[in-house]
């Protein structure tokens, strides 16, 4: 989902942001101040004319809401290895397409990678039924479908936050279609670290969960909130400084394009938040090695694909230890620990040369 042109932005959810900051300010000595500048940053990035440009694709495979891209590649050839990068369920794909200048879909087809973006697409207008189902009646589906039309090509995989927690499941199922897997800030052990986050879910879950039930899903702007909840004065900063921005800058048009995406993710089906909250983060099912994907647990040990780990201690949204924590169950792990955050991780100043490239280098080392 991307915004289109002329039409205005949101801020999601825009209400819930200025109580939550209003709050957090309150009683400071320069409180006030510091609401205008946010509140003027909103409206500076609201009524920007920038809208990023996706890099040009095709869809190769479809079921339901989900779908395959290829990213359109004039270097590569037959012979070149293939990456498919998988996001979280949580916010949409466009985080590896963000605007011409910064979009790991473009960036990895630029150093002959032929480049395939799986989208998860609205998971509501499909009849899904649990984690399991979307490992296997999607992703590896998809991922069967490419490696029939490139039976001798390497299958890199790289997946993010969730979507990286999903794909361990995808090569404990399906070893033989992927030759590595990288994880890029996808945890694991929800019970280790700082655990802020976790803190955060185990007071919202139960509004929460009770809402989903009601409605069928689970709201994007509930989901917001959460986040928003680890870092309160977050939205206050980053509006605050991005008031400052020109209009010209990289930062800016960075900062435009990140919004777009924060602010139009997806709903999310009432049995897959489920899933995830209850057996994932507050039973730590996949540490525990009772997390089940086409019918048998997954165990980490028993994987013999490569698997490139990325973790970093900035992450606030994903410690760095609940990340790591799989590599002490795999037998076929290494690790790197970039100095960013976990947005940063693709969208930060330093994301290219110290996530990207040490990254496709050690793909390339796979293949």
């Amino acid at each position: 989902m991307s915004v289109k042109k002329n039409k205005m932005r949101g801020i999601n959810p825009l209400s819930m942001n200025l109580v939550m900051t209003g709050a957090m300010l309150h009683g400071q000595e320069h409180a006030e101040m510091a609401m205008v500048k946010m509140i003027k940053g909103m409206q500076k990035y609201q009524a920007s004319s920038f809208y990023p440009k996706a890099a040009q694709k095709k869809s190769v495979w479809q079921s339901g809401q989900s779908s395959l891209f290829e990213i359109k590649n004039v270097a590569s050839n037959d012979k070149s290895p293939l990456v498919v990068l998988v996001p979280s369920l949580v916010n949409g794909a466009e985080i590896f397409d963000l605007y011409e200048d910064r979009s790991m879909c473009a960036w990895f087809s630029d150093e002959g990678f032929r480049t395939y973006l799986f989208d998860w697409g609205d998971l509501t207008k499909d009849d899904v039924t649990n984690c399991s189902a979307l490992i296997t009646g999607k992703l590896q589906k998809a991922l069967e479908h490419l490696k029939g039309e490139n039976p001798n090509a390497p299958i890199h995989v790289l997946g993010y936050c969730m979507g990286g927690t999903l794909c361990v499941g995808l090569v404990h199922n399906a070893p033989d279609l992927v030759s590595s897997l990288t994880l890029l800030a996808s945890p694991w052990n929800y019970h280790i670290g700082a655990q802020t986050l976790l803190s955060r879910i185990k007071f919202w879950a139960p509004s929460a969960l009770m809402q989903s039930e009601k409605k069928g899903a689970l709201s994007a702007s509930s989901l917001q909130m959460l986040f928003a909840s680890v870092d309160p004065l977050l939205t206050q900063r980053k509006f605050e400084k991005f008031l400052d921005m020109s209009d010209q800058e990289q930062n800016f048009k960075l900062f435009v394009a990140v919004e777009d995406w924060l602010n139009n993710g997806f709903d999310i089906p009432e049995n897959i938040a489920q899933e995830c909250i209850t057996q994932w983060y507050l039973k730590n099912v996949q540490h525990e090695k009772k997390w089940s994907v086409g019918g048998q647990n997954v165990d980490p040990q028993t994987i013999e694909c490569p698997i490139h780990i990325v973790a970093s201690k900035k992450d606030r949204l994903v410690d760095y230890e609940s990340s790591m924590a799989l590599a002490a169950q795999l037998n076929n792990a290494e690790a790197l620990d970039p100095d960013c955050g976990h947005i940063g991780m693709i969208a930060g100043a330093q994301s290219i040369e110290n996530v990207w490239r040490p990254i496709a280098d050690w793909m390339r080392a796979k293949s």
